[in-house]
């Protein structure tokens, strides 16, 4: 957090520095005019302000634009502060020398409280600004010392002026650097809950999808020539619901589809969503890492459902409750889109949507029930056995086949 603050605070700090240059600049070079107004001219502390003083600050300028320079802003504005404190009680001793405007008089004190206050405006850390303020009050009773004019009580006045104006320079940069500190962690809370809001909309939608939903003027729409659609039901939910206590219920649902989610992330599958004791996934919607471009979204399908299939023993020894899932799988083309205003989510559409739900309603316990769209896409690789003709509400007679593991290499497949 602190490297973070530390390259955010750089980052913000170099504009300041060049306008803090360029007003010191400015307020030189005027003050020069007013050396040429005094009693005796003030000639050569006017040639300093504008032959010294002036290029060494623009030259300051310069070096905020090199690369080396910009990540190292503290010191390059620690350097320009201490740099501009020494030209500031020069061109004073040298006014002091040459002008009946003398020390005694009040020169010294308010070209160092404008330099003191001059502090708070550089965007410096409040440790460099105690220090530079300490270096500046020395500097200036080193000036005041160099005049014989001044007694014990006018020291001490002008001291008072000059330390007054340091602390409260130090009390700004302090407020300053900590209403700063908690804007950047205010702002990195906020980014962190945005990653996240962001992570859980990419679990059910695609990032093009997001920025479609953000701009109301492109509809989310979708057609998708063949993806595999899968329908997974907890088998024996509502004798279960009404053996458990709803906390535990809702445990168990969490355990189960949290580790569903696991295996769909692992193999590359789409989890759409939950409907009670439902879950419903899809392949070959969305591009997924775990995607290899050798297989087809059905093969992602089956080994994610063979991975289910087994999950089911661990969950029974783990929850001392007999776990059973029946699922059912269909490949073919598909809607996708968004439909409302409150409570929007992605979601798919079809007769393909249809037909898996209605395998997995009419599958045996415990097996994985696929149509004969998704036989045809991995009777080479995998072992499955025909259960004949079946008749699906709303879709009719209909060739089923039921998935029983994935073949080892080199094995000939049965026609089926």
């Amino acid at each position: 957090m602190e490297r973070g603050y530390t390259h955010h605070s750089m980052e913000q700090a170099l504009p300041i520095l060049r306008a803090g240059i360029l007003l010191a600049t400015a307020t030189f070079a005027l003050f020069g005019l007013t050396d040429l107004a005094s009693d005796v001219g003030g000639v050569v502390s006017t040639r300093f302000r504008y032959m010294v003083a002036c290029p060494i600050m623009l030259c300051f300028l310069a070096m905020t634009y090199p690369g080396p320079a910009r990540r190292h802003v503290q010191a390059l504005t620690s350097a320009f502060a201490l740099v501009a404190g020494g030209l500031v009680a020069v061109a004073v001793l040298l006014l002091d020398g040459e002008t009946s405007f003398k020390i005694a008089q009040g020169n010294a004190t308010p070209n160092f409280m404008l330099a003191t206050a001059f502090l708070a405006l550089l965007p410096l850390a409040t440790l460099n600004v105690l220090c530079i303020g300490l270096v500046f009050q020395a500097l200036h009773a080193v000036v005041l010392i160099r005049s014989d004019a001044f007694d014990f009580q006018h020291v001490a006045i002008s001291l008072g002026f000059v330390n007054s104006t340091f602390v409260i320079a130090c009390c700004a940069t302090f407020w300053r650097e900590r209403l700063m500190r908690i804007a950047f962690a205010e702002k990195q809370v906020v980014m962190r809950e945005r990653e996240t809001t962001q992570a859980q909309l990419l679990s059910f939608m695609s990032l093009e999808t997001i920025s479609r939903v953000t701009d109301p003027s492109k509809s989310v729409a979708d057609v998708f020539g063949e993806v595999t659609v899968l329908f997974c039901d907890l088998i024996g939910f509502t004798q279960l619901a009404e053996r458990l206590a709803p906390k535990h219920l809702v445990e168990l649902l969490t355990a189960i589809f949290s580790r569903l989610d696991e295996l769909a992330a692992e193999f590359g599958v789409e989890k759409v969503k939950t409907i009670g004791d439902a879950y419903m996934a899809v392949t070959g919607a969305t591009d997924h890492p775990a995607n290899r471009r050798d297989r087809n979204p059905a093969e992602d399908m089956a080994d994610f459902a063979l991975s289910v299939q087994r999950e089911a023993a661990h969950f029974s020894t783990e929850f001392g409750y007999p776990i059973r899932f029946r699922m059912g799988m269909h490949t073919g083309s598909l809607i996708g889109g968004i439909i409302g205003k409150n409570k929007r989510s992605y979601d798919y559409w079809g007769r393909t949507v249809n037909v898996a739900s209605r395998l997995e309603a009419t599958a045996a316990e415990g097996c994985i029930q696929v149509s004969e769209a998704t036989f045809y896409r991995l009777h080479r690789t995998y072992r499955l056995e025909p259960r004949g003709e079946i008749n699906l509400k709303g879709i009719g007679a209909t060739q089923a086949y039921t998935l029983i593991e994935r073949l080892e290499p080199g094995t000939v497949p049965a026609d089926g």
